[in-house]
C-alpha cells in the first residue's frame, strides 16, 4: 500500500511530455489504471471526473485556493502516458483530489461528503496494490525485505480479483452475470487483446490429490483431473500475474465500492475457490472443473465491457487457459474383453 505523502507538485497540464522510463511496474501501472476507472465509475465521482472550469461554474476565484488542481480524468492520462515515477506519486495525486475539495468546499460540504466517499474507496483499494519487484542489487542474498500488506491471493502481491485484484464495476476479475448452466467445453475464443494485479505470495501445494469419489474413477479419469491440477498451476503462474490477479480471489464487493456487483453476480467464481474445490476432490470430472473455469471468464466479460482493463485481462488469461487445455489428455480407449468360449452343446443324434 502506499503511504501517506506530500502531495504532488506535478503540473498537470505538462505531464504528457514528462514520461518516465520504467515509472512503475507493469502490475503497478495496470493496478492503479484500474482503481482510477473504479473510482470513476463510482456514483460520488461525477464533480471529480475532469478538471475544475472556474468560468463555467463562475468560482473565478478556485484558482487563488486551490494552487495544485487535481482530477481523476488528469491522473487517467498521466498513467497512459507513464507520467508517474512511482506509486506515491501517483498516490499522492489522487489524495490531491479530495484535499482540493476539502480546501475549497469546507468540510461540511455535499461536495466533500462525496469528496470522503470517494476517499474510502480509494484507500480500500490501494490496500491490494502489488507489490514492487524486489531489488536485489540493495538486498544481498540471506537479507529478508518485506514489501507491502495485503490479502495473500497467489503471487509476489500485497493484494483483484484487485482488483484482484480481481481486480471495478472494478477491474476485478470474476465480475459478471451468471449465465445459467454451462456446457461441458468451451467454446475457442478470438485472438486475446493486450491488457494490464495478482496477489501476495501464497504457498501454492506441491500437488493436487483428489480425496472424493472422483479419484476413484478410471486410470484416464485420474489422468484428466490431474491434467486440470496443471491447468490451475499454469493460470497461476507469476509469469500471468499481470492479467490473473483480478481472478486470483473472490471479489469484495464492500472494499471495491461496487454495491452493485452481487446484484449482478449471482455465481461468482475466481482462482482460490476453484483451487479449493479441486484440493478438496469436489470436483467429479475434468468438464466440471472446466465448467468453472468458463463460469468465472464469463462473469469477467458480463461485468466488464470490452476495453475495460479487467475485460483485456480475462480476455489474456482466457487465451492462455485454451492454450493449455488443448492438451488435455484424450478420453479412454474402450475395449471388449473377449468372452471365454463356451462349450458346445452335446447333441444326441437321432437315428432315422
Amino acid at each position: 500500500m502506499c503511504p501517506q505523502t506530500t502531495p504532488s507538485t506535478t503540473n498537470a497540464a505538462s505531464f504528457v511530455s514528462a514520461k518516465l522510463p520504467n515509472a512503475m511496474s507493469r502490475d503497478q501501472l495496470g493496478f492503479c489504471t484500474s482503481v482510477v476507472r473504479n473510482l470513476k465509475r463510482n456514483k460520488k465521482a461525477h464533480p471529480f471526473l475532469e478538471p475544475v472550469d472556474p468560468i463555467k461554474l463562475n468560482i473565478p476565484h478556485y484558482h487563488t485556493i486551490v494552487k495544485q488542481p487535481m482530477d481523476l480524468g488528469t491522473v487517467e492520462q498521466k498513467l497512459a502516458n507513464n507520467g508517474y515515477a512511482d506509486v506515491e506519486a501517483f498516490c499522492a495525486d489522487v489524495r490531491q483530489i479530495f484535499q482540493n475539495c476539502y480546501l475549497f468546499n469546507g468540510r461540511e460540504s455535499p461536495y466533500s461528503a462525496m469528496a470522503a466517499a470517494l476517499e474510502k474507496a480509494f484507500e480500500n483499494q490501494i490496500k491490494r496494490l502489488p507489490a514492487a519487484p524486489a531489488d536485489t542489487s540493495q538486498h544481498p542474498p540471506g537479507s529478508a525485505r518485506r514489501v507491502s500488506t495485503g490479502p495473500s491471493t497467489g503471487h509476489s502481491y500485497a493484494g483483484i480479483a484487485m482488483p484482484p485484484p480481481a481486480g471495478s464495476r472494478q477491474s476485478a476479475a470474476t465480475f459478471g452475470r451468471s449465465l445459467g448452466p454451462t456446457s461441458s467445453h468451451l467454446e475457442q475464443p478470438e485472438a486475446a487483446t493486450g491488457g494490464p494485479k495478482a496477489a501476495s505470495a501464497q504457498k501454492k501445494p506441491s500437488s493436487f490429490r483428489y480425496t472424493g469419489s472422483a479419484a476413484a474413477g478410471s486410470a484416464s479419469s485420474d489422468r484428466r483431473l490431474t491434467f486440470c491440477s496443471s491447468v490451475l498451476h499454469e493460470l497461476s503462474k507469476k509469469t500471468h500475474a499481470g492479467y490473473s490477479h483480478p481472478f486470483m480471489q473472490p471479489v469484495d464487493h464492500v472494499a471495491l465500492a461496487i454495491p452493485d456487483y452481487p446484484q449482478i453476480i449471482k455465481r461468482p467464481m475466481d482462482l482460490s475457490t476453484i483451487r479449493r474445490k479441486h484440493d478438496a476432490g469436489e470436483y467429479a470430472s475434468y468438464a466440471e472443473f472446466e465448467d468453472d473455469i468458463k463460469l468465472m471468464f464469463n462473469n469477467c466479460f458480463t461485468y466488464n465491457k470490452p476495453g475495460d482493463p479487467v475485460y483485456v485481462m480475462g480476455k489474456q488469461l482466457e487465451q492462455v487457459f485454451f492454450t493449455r487445455w488443448k492438451d488435455l489428455p484424450p478420453p479412454p480407449v474402450k475395449t471388449k474383453n473377449a468372452s471365454p468360449a463356451k462349450p458346445a452343446s452335446s447333441k444326441t443324434a437321432s437315428s432315422t
